[in-house]
């Protein structure tokens, strides 16, 4: 068993020692397969560098030789280059030799041909057919002048009916203007600069220079000429006419035609003998005329007059707080009727003569103003941006409006409605806002008028007319400083006798009316808060009259002079009137009284634009109240005297549209509720119980 392990470790071991060897064997043979590979590949790369080597010779060989052939060839190319631009140069040389050759005989050519003509008339200019080129102004007017002294001693025949007639060229009033002509035609190639002068003597060669001779020869002149000569041919055909006879009713003149001859195809004769320097035979042909306007078309020129007739013209100017009114007396003056002959018609217009002086002498008087601006003098009016009370500024004059009538265009524009059938016609008139200057020179955007409040106290008393006007001066030159509130009452302080009112009618609560002192203020108030709405300024505090106010109802903000709900009513401690100043300047207010009418005026920026849509009425209703009556033992029991009429109420709206600026749009609406109210009076006190049909406070 042990030789057996034995046996089996010693064959193990003989094994192993036989794989070794192996594998050293193979390992040795690796070596020399390595070695060899590596000896025959550095044989190989030896031979490949040496033959790299030999080809990379040969291409340096080649590329030296390449190189030197390039060079040759560029040497080659650019030498045959040169001799071409050398060969070339010297043809452009000659070639300028050549042109400037030719240039100098063209300058010496055209130099002689200028100087022969700087003095006499270029080529190919005519005058009556005769060739005037080459000859001096000297020579053509020595050869003209005895041509025209010829045929100016020669006359002009006529053949009319059979019948020779002459005129001379005196009678006829031709004259011949020689000088004009010969200018005319010696100006070309004579006017200009240097250079324009040459110009034009070098194209006469190709246009031709044909002058018209200047005569002088008029056609009214040679119609009268003929008409001494031949008296027969001399009654022209007599249009229809339509005057206003004694008892200033229309009346047709009958047309009338006439044995005459075509008086302008005789002047086109004439004159084109004149020009051709002849005086052939011009026969006149004598023939009958008739009217262009004929009785028929006279008549219907009445018929259309007659219908114009229908009413008045009223001529108004109703703008910048104004209403002015004229009257053309149409039927009663048929007179300011005209006739203007159109074409073949007779077309019955307004007289231009009448209505120009009417224009000019009575209504210019009464529109037309001096434009005129104020200055604020001596004040301290603070410019910052701290919002400051409304206060008075020491102004010196008044920022007045300018008007003038346009009386020529007015004139146009009424004779043209006027035939267009409109019987209410506007004025055209030229408005110039009064200013408000600062004479510091600081800005307070008093540039423009911004609003314009008007009102009509036509009709009222003395003691409220008085009231009005006491109450409006308290409101001119006040200052409001942006973003500040304006308040009515302040500035219109006590209203009693000791500080210079009177007694004038008012409205009390119940709707009773009866005088007080300040009766009337409200006038005031109602036409500023007009010029704040017309500004587009916002309104804080307002309230309208209890009751309908006629003395409120004219107002220059439509075409019919309606200012109905526009108006303002205060009374100190109750009610008031204010507004904002909400635009980015000053606003300076100013008031005048002009006859019956009161006026407030806004200066300052305008930054919007405003439109005020009205008045729009609801229907008119009663009270239904019975008379109020007081007991009184003036009249005898039972006695009833009314001293207030009842009053109807309604309502009215007007719609306001303020579009700034900046884009940003505003519709307002403004509302007035006119309360009706019953009667009032008195009733004689009686000892028998109350009268069940009157009601007693």
């Amino acid at each position: 068993m042990a030789k057996k392990q034995k046996h089996k470790g010693q064959k193990k071991k003989h094994s192993q020692k036989k794989q070794s060897i192996k594998t050293t064997v193979k390992e040795e043979t690796k070596e020399k397969v390595e070695l060899k590979l590596k000896k025959g590949f550095a044989k190989k790369l030896a031979f490949l560098r040496k033959q790299g080597i030999a080809n990379l010779k040969k291409i340096s060989l080649a590329s030296k030789r390449g190189l030197a052939t390039i060079k040759k060839a560029i040497s080659g190319f650019f030498t045959v280059l040169w001799k071409n631009i050398v060969r070339l140069l010297k043809l452009l040389w000659f070639m300028i030799e050549i042109a400037g050759i030719i240039a100098l005989g063209l300058l010496v050519i055209i130099s002689a041909y200028s100087f022969y003509y700087h003095d006499k008339f270029v080529p190919r200019s005519n005058l009556l057919q005769n060739d005037l080129s080459g000859l001096t102004y000297e020579q053509a007017s020595n050869y003209f002048t005895p041509k025209l002294n010829e045929f100016a001693a020669e006359n002009f025949h006529f053949t009319a009916n059979g019948e020779n007639y002459q005129l001379s060229l005196t009678e006829l009033g031709i004259e011949y203007d020689l000088v004009s002509s010969l200018e005319k035609a010696y100006a070309k190639g004579h006017s200009g600069n240097f250079w324009q002068q040459q110009q034009e003597r070098i194209w006469s060669l190709f246009s031709s220079n044909e002058i018209e001779f200047e005569s002088l020869v008029d056609l009214n002149q040679v119609k009268q000429a003929l008409k001494n000569l031949i008296p027969e041919i001399a009654v022209e055909p007599q249009d229809a006419q339509v005057i206003v006879n004694q008892a200033g009713e229309f009346e047709v003149i009958p047309s009338q035609s006439s044995i005459s001859t075509d008086f302008l195809k005789a002047y086109n004769e004439i004159r084109d003998n004149l020009l051709a320097l002849r005086t052939q035979e011009i026969e006149l042909e004598i023939r009958e005329f008739a009217p262009q306007i004929d009785s028929s078309a006279a008549q219907l020129a009445v018929e259309k007059a007659s219908l114009m007739l229908s009413e008045p013209v009223q001529l108004l100017y109703t703008e910048q707080g104004r209403n002015e009114e004229f009257w053309i007396p149409l039927p009663q003056d048929k007179s300011w009727i005209a006739f203007e002959k159109q074409g073949k018609e007779l077309i019955p217009v307004l007289s231009e003569i009448k209505l120009k002086s009417l224009l000019t002498d009575e209504i210019a008087p009464r529109i037309n103003r001096e434009h005129g601006n104020a200055y604020i003098k001596g004040t301290e009016v603070s410019i910052t941006d701290t919002v400051q009370e409304a206060h008075y500024v020491n102004v010196e004059g008044v920022a007045s409006d300018g008007f003038s009538l346009q009386v020529d265009e007015s004139l146009t524009k009424i004779r043209d409605e006027f035939t267009a059938g409109k019987r209410a016609i506007s004025l055209l008139v030229d408005f110039e806002p009064g200013l408000i200057l600062d004479e510091a020179e600081r800005d307070l955007g008093l540039h423009e008028l911004i609003g314009l409040g008007a009102s009509d106290f036509k009709g009222s008393d003395a003691n409220r007319a008085y009231n009005v006007a006491h109450g409006t001066a308290l409101f001119n030159n006040i200052l409001i400083p942006p973003r500040a509130e304006f308040s009515f009452n302040s500035f219109l302080g006590e209203v009693s006798g000791r500080t210079g009112w009177k007694l004038a009618k008012v409205i009390r609560g119940n709707g009773y009316i009866e005088p007080d002192w300040g009766g009337g203020a409200c006038q005031i108030s109602t036409t500023a808060y007009r010029a704040i709405l017309d500004a587009g300024l916002e309104v804080t505090e307002r309230s309208p009259h209890s009751l309908y106010v006629s003395y409120y109802t004219w107002g220059p903000y439509n075409e019919q002079n309606d200012g109905t709900g526009l108006d303002a009513t205060v009374f100190l401690g109750v009610k008031d009137l204010k507004f904002k100043n909400d635009t980015p300047a000053h606003i300076l207010m100013q008031t005048k009284i002009e006859g019956t009418k009161a006026y407030f005026y806004l200066y300052g920026t305008k930054d919007r634009e405003v439109t005020l849509d009205g008045p729009h009425r609801g229907a008119w209703y009663s009270s239904g109240a019975a008379p109020i009556l007081e007991e009184t033992t003036d009249l005898a029991p039972g006695e009833v005297q009314i001293t207030q009429k009842a009053l109807s109420g309604f309502k009215v709206y007007w719609t306001q549209k303020i579009n700034y600026n900046n884009g940003e749009v505003i519709e307002k609406t403004i509302e007035s509720n006119y309360r009706a109210t019953p009667a009032f009076g008195k009733i004689g006190k009686s000892t028998t119980p109350e009268n069940p049909l009157f009601k007693v406070e």
